[in-house]
C-alpha cells in the first residue's frame, strides 16, 4: 500500500518537534502571548481535531493520548499497551503520519 503522507524526514523531524513541545507551549500560552508558539498549538490542535472528528469521544481520547505520547517517545512507544482495541497496529501508524501530514501542512513546511 502506497503511503500518500510521506513527509521528506526534515518536514517529518520538524513536525515531531512541534508534538514534542505541544505540552509545554500550551502552558506557555497561558502565562505569555507569543504568536510562533501559538500557531504550533493551534497546527496540533487542529490536526488532532480532523483526525479525531469521525471517531466516538471515549476512543477518540484514547486515541489522542497514544498519538502524542507516540511522538513524544518514538521507538520506545508500545502499541501493544496503548488500549486502542478497535485499531490495526498499521491503521494507527496510517494515522499518525496523516497526523504529522497535517501539522507540517499547516504550518506550510510543503
Amino acid at each position: 500500500m502506497q503511503n500518500k503522507y510521506k513527509l521528506p524526514d526534515h518536514v517529518r523531524a520538524a513536525a515531531l518537534a512541534v508534538v514534542k513541545s505541544y505540552e509545554p507551549f500550551k502552558r506557555d500560552i497561558e502565562t505569555e502571548e507569543n504568536e510562533c508558539k501559538y500557531s504550533f498549538v493551534q497546527a496540533v490542535e487542529s490536526a488532532l481535531d480532523e483526525i479525531l472528528k469521525e471517531e466516538n469521544q471515549i476512543y477518540s481520547l484514547k486515541l489522542r493520548q497514544a498519538l502524542l505520547r507516540s511522538c513524544e517517545c518514538g521507538r520506545k512507544f508500545n502499541f501493544d499497551y496503548s488500549g486502542i482495541d478497535c485499531m490495526s497496529r498499521s491503521t494507527f501508524y496510517r494515522r499518525k503520519n496523516q497526523f504529522l501530514y497535517l501539522i507540517a501542512d499547516k504550518l506550510g513546511q510543503i
